[in-house]
């Protein structure tokens, strides 16, 4: 769909307008290479070829761009017929939670209010929508476009360090703590107990685009069969605590491995607050341990900037810092 030529567009037109998928994604994918650099387009490409993936699913409503339940896929900026500026956005699993991505202008257009303009068509589009919190990330040293979303009263949630490995590259930590013993597999009654840890030990909005549902750490037999069936593998590992005043066990730390067929192998470190800098090197032990010997070429990690124990154990694991990102947030319900 990418490689067919499009159209010139002969309208001579200034201004934020919709984004159409069918004809404005090749344009939009060159300015994200000219805007973001590497790392930051490929981000932002993956999101639009996922939206790309909707639209070849359904050719009616992407040759259309008819908007499933009265979201657009964005807005771009055209200039004489050029696509100098793009804003995505994503309806998020949540009701009334929606998400900003790619907000991306031409550099010889910067520093003309276009980035503005599409923050307010997107914004004012998302409220029409009866949304209720909109999220973004952005560069956490991208101060100017921090302080646009400063000015639209985005709060600054934290920031996520993007960790980056390969598993023939990764070196394994040595544990000679008190907790190498206790660590187990997660089992199949322990899934509540892992879901109520990971929204305990990191803010759920941090965890982008999406927390993880109730049932994300379950593991029964239909999910088993889909993960099969789909190329997806998981596994994971906890440390298990007792409680001295009510002799009651409950999980304190959790690590977990994932892989989806032709994509990143991501890596996931939770661990209560109480506990945090005890148990994470056996957990991390155990982890590293398994992805040395996977095949995958690209192992990522996204945990909170401000957890040094955890980056010295994932640099001491030869992983290195992709990118780090600030989670921003903004109530529209505050704004009415």
């Amino acid at each position: 769909m990418l490689a067919t030529p499009i159209p010139a567009i002969s309208s001579s037109s200034s201004g934020p307008r919709p984004f159409n998928l069918s004809r404005d994604s090749r344009q939009v994918l060159g300015l994200m290479d000219i805007s973001f650099g590497r790392i930051g387009a490929a981000s932002g490409q993956r999101v639009l070829y996922d939206r790309l993936s909707i639209s070849q699913a359904n050719p009616l409503a992407g040759r259309l761009n008819i908007p499933s339940r009265g979201m657009v896929p964005g807005f771009v900026w055209e200039e004489d017929g050029k696509i100098v500026g793009n804003v995505t956005l994503l309806s998020s699993e949540i009701r009334g939670r929606y998400l900003i991505a790619n907000v991306a202008v031409h550099p010889d257009y910067r520093r003309q209010g276009i980035a503005r303009g599409l923050m307010n068509e997107a914004i004012s589009h998302i409220q029409s929508l009866a949304g209720e919190t909109v999220l973004l990330q952005v560069e956490s040293n991208n101060e100017g476009a921090i302080s646009l979303y400063d000015s639209f009263s985005f709060i600054k949630l934290g920031n996520m360090h993007q960790w980056q490995a390969t598993g023939s590259r990764i070196r394994a930590i040595p544990d000679g703590s008190d907790f190498r013993d206790r660590i187990r597999p997660l089992s199949k009654h322990d899934f509540r107990a892992a879901f109520n840890l990971d929204c305990h030990s990191v803010h759920p909005d941090l965890n982008w685009p999406n927390p993880p549902p109730p049932d994300y750490y379950e593991r029964g037999l239909f999910r088993r069969l889909t993960d099969f069936l789909n190329g997806r593998r998981h596994a994971a590992w906890v440390v298990e605590t007792t409680s001295s005043a009510k002799q009651k066990r409950y999980l304190t730390g959790l690590v977990s491995i994932t892989s989806d067929w032709g994509r990143p192998t991501w890596l996931r470190v939770r661990v209560d607050p109480r506990w945090q800098g005890h148990i994470e090197r056996s957990l991390l032990s155990t982890a590293l341990s398994q992805l040395k010997h996977t095949r995958s070429t690209n192992i990522r990690s996204n945990h909170p900037a401000g957890d040094e124990f955890v980056s010295q154990l994932l640099s001491q694991g030869n992983f290195n810092i992709r990118r780090t990102l600030t989670v921003m947030k903004l109530e529209l319900l505050a704004k009415r």
